[in-house]
């Protein structure tokens, strides 16, 4: 992936969220979530993640998308006891890349699912470790991300007719890096266990008694970088059409064909509006630009063909939102709308 965050951004992530988190108004973990949601954090991690693209030298677009998950969609087999939800949370990046007529095609795509936790019991507020938690619900939600049994996917659990049959994910590592689980304290926090959590909201890989160790920011920067990191957090996956699935095996297109059944079922319902309150999507774009037409993105090189040198845009690195709306209102010309995206002269 081209996002590449240092440590100084991994910092300022997980300061963050401790900003964001660390007075909660209640200590259910949807509640806590959604802060992860806020309109204010995905601002802040868009900020952080533009910055950390500066090095990127191809012509590129970069992406990435926090869904939410919860209960939409859930899974049924034959190793759970009941339809269980995938996880609370997942993040997609993919970057793309753009020729010179406007056209797309994939470089990298990547996801992980994450399911998140509070920690409410005293041996757990000290050391929080996977599992967190009591119930079948809870022993159903390890079963499924630590092992990963074959199963159907269906939209919800009222949906009769499974969208996806026979999925068997099939992780090539162990601990599998699909999923990970997040944890925040389910109460306040003594001053005896406070170094366990450097960050409000913790990360564990999905196995036995594997501690929750890791802060967002570190889980967010190893997730970019891919697999050539000791942590693995997420597994790569195929966009539809980017390329064909016969050479990847069974295993790879079925995680493929999950992440994007996930992407299209989250485009479909809204988020729950007891906490999100109405009309709420259910994905958010913190970087995107796959809004553009092929025609629009086609606009776009010849905007920074025709106008780079005459001083009005920059001739390489980032095109903004900011640089095309002064443009184009001095020019009175309508402007695109888009997050951020890069240009660069191959």
């Amino acid at each position: 992936m081209f996002v590449n965050l240092n440590t100084a951004e991994i910092t300022k992530i997980d300061r963050f969220v401790d900003l964001k988190c660390r007075r909660p108004k209640s200590y259910g973990e949807l509640n806590q979530l959604y802060q992860l949601f806020s309109i204010d954090f995905r601002q802040a991690l868009e900020i952080l993640i533009n910055r950390s693209l500066l090095g990127c030298s191809q012509r590129t677009i970069c992406n990435v998308e926090l869904g939410w998950i919860d209960k939409i969609p859930v899974v049924k087999s034959s190793a759970l006891t009941k339809r269980t939800e995938l996880g609370d949370a997942v993040i997609f990046a993919y970057d793309q890349k753009c020729d010179s007529q406007g056209n797309l095609s994939q470089i990298a795509a990547r996801a992980v699912i994450l399911q998140a936790k509070v920690a409410r019991s005293k041996t757990q507020l000290a050391n929080p470790e996977v599992p967190v938690g009591y119930g079948k619900s809870t022993q159903d939600e390890f079963k499924l991300l630590s092992g990963w049994p074959q199963f159907d996917l269906y939209n919800t659990g009222g949906t009769k007719k499974p969208c996806i049959q026979n999925v068997n994910v099939a992780p090539k590592c162990s601990p599998p890096s699909e999923a990970w689980f997040l944890v925040a304290p389910g109460r306040g926090i003594v001053a005896a266990n406070r170094a366990s959590w450097p960050c409000w909201w913790m990360a564990g890989k999905a196995s036995s008694k594997a501690r929750c160790s890791t802060t967002i920011g570190t889980l967010l920067a190893d997730f970019f970088k891919g697999s050539s990191v000791s942590l693995q957090v997420g597994a790569d996956f195929i966009l539809p059409g980017s390329m064909s699935k016969s050479s990847k095996g069974k295993a790879a297109c079925d995680w493929s064909d999950l992440c994007n059944e996930i992407r299209k079922i989250l485009l479909i319902y809204k988020a729950p509006v007891s906490i999100f309150g109405p009309s709420q999507p259910r994905i958010y774009s913190i970087l995107s630009q796959n809004r553009f037409t092929l025609d629009e993105r086609k606009k776009l090189l010849q905007l920074r063909s025709t106008f780079a040198g005459r001083g009005c845009l920059p001739s390489r690195g980032s095109i903004n939102t900011h640089s095309y709306r002064e443009w184009g209102r001095e020019k009175r010309i309508p402007i695109l709308n888009f997050t951020f995206t890069r240009f660069d002269e191959d």
